[in-house]
Protein backbone atom coordinates (compact mmCIF):
# COMPACT_ATOMS: atom_id res chain seq x y z
CA UNK A 1 0.00 0.00 0.00
CA UNK A 2 1.89 3.47 -0.97
CA UNK A 3 2.36 5.62 1.80
CA UNK A 4 -0.49 8.85 1.71
CA UNK A 5 0.78 12.11 1.21
CA UNK A 6 1.28 13.92 4.79
CA UNK A 7 3.45 16.42 5.65
CA UNK A 8 6.37 16.16 8.22
CA UNK A 9 4.37 18.36 10.82
CA UNK A 10 1.35 15.93 10.88
CA UNK A 11 3.33 13.32 11.57
CA UNK A 12 4.90 14.98 14.20
CA UNK A 13 1.74 15.88 15.82
CA UNK A 14 0.30 11.69 15.49
CA UNK A 15 3.04 11.32 16.94
CA UNK A 16 2.56 13.42 20.41
CA UNK A 17 -0.92 12.76 20.35
CA UNK A 18 -0.31 8.86 20.51
CA UNK A 19 2.33 9.41 22.98
CA UNK A 20 4.55 7.30 21.60
CA UNK A 21 7.86 6.81 23.82
CA UNK A 22 10.17 5.69 20.07
CA UNK A 23 12.10 9.31 19.73
CA UNK A 24 10.35 10.74 16.32
CA UNK A 25 14.27 11.11 14.79
CA UNK A 26 14.28 7.22 15.37
CA UNK A 27 11.13 5.75 13.71
CA UNK A 28 11.57 2.46 11.97
CA UNK A 29 10.15 2.85 8.50
CA UNK A 30 7.50 1.05 9.11
CA UNK A 31 6.44 2.74 12.09
CA UNK A 32 6.55 6.40 10.43
CA UNK A 33 4.29 4.33 7.38
CA UNK A 34 1.93 3.66 10.19
CA UNK A 35 1.98 7.10 11.68
CA UNK A 36 1.68 8.57 8.25
CA UNK A 37 -1.92 6.32 7.41
CA UNK A 38 -3.16 7.27 11.10
CA UNK A 39 -2.20 11.28 9.78
CA UNK A 40 -4.10 10.83 6.72
CA UNK A 41 -7.00 9.52 8.55
CA UNK A 42 -7.53 11.90 10.99
CA UNK A 43 -6.79 15.34 8.93
CA UNK A 44 -10.08 15.62 8.20
CA UNK A 45 -11.89 13.64 11.11
CA UNK A 46 -10.22 15.02 14.43
CA UNK A 47 -10.62 18.24 15.88
CA UNK A 48 -7.01 20.39 15.95
CA UNK A 49 -7.58 21.28 19.70
CA UNK A 50 -6.84 16.84 20.39
CA UNK A 51 -3.26 17.73 18.54
CA UNK A 52 -2.59 19.97 21.53
CA UNK A 53 -0.27 19.30 24.14
CA UNK A 54 -1.60 15.87 26.33
CA UNK A 55 -2.93 17.39 29.69
CA UNK A 56 -0.61 16.50 32.68
CA UNK A 57 -2.64 13.66 34.52
CA UNK A 58 -2.75 12.42 37.71
CA UNK A 59 1.01 11.31 38.92
CA UNK A 60 2.34 12.80 36.18
CA UNK A 61 5.33 15.33 37.39
CA UNK A 62 4.57 19.18 36.63
CA UNK A 63 6.52 22.28 37.03
CA UNK A 64 7.63 23.54 40.48
CA UNK A 65 5.86 20.16 42.07
CA UNK A 66 8.24 17.09 43.57
CA UNK A 67 7.60 13.92 41.72
CA UNK A 68 5.69 11.44 43.85
CA UNK A 69 5.15 7.72 43.14
CA UNK A 70 3.59 5.49 44.39
CA UNK A 71 5.32 2.19 43.24
CA UNK A 72 3.23 -0.45 44.84
CA UNK A 73 0.24 1.21 42.87
CA UNK A 74 2.11 1.30 39.54
CA UNK A 75 3.56 -2.23 40.13
CA UNK A 76 -0.05 -3.58 40.20
CA UNK A 77 -0.90 -1.85 37.34
CA UNK A 78 -3.04 1.00 38.47
CA UNK A 79 -2.05 4.27 37.38
CA UNK A 80 -4.97 6.28 38.12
Amino acid sequence: MPIPTTTDDELRKVHEALRITVPFEQLPPLMRHSLAMVAHCWRDRVPPHLFGKPAARKGQTQPGKAAVTDFKRRASGDFD
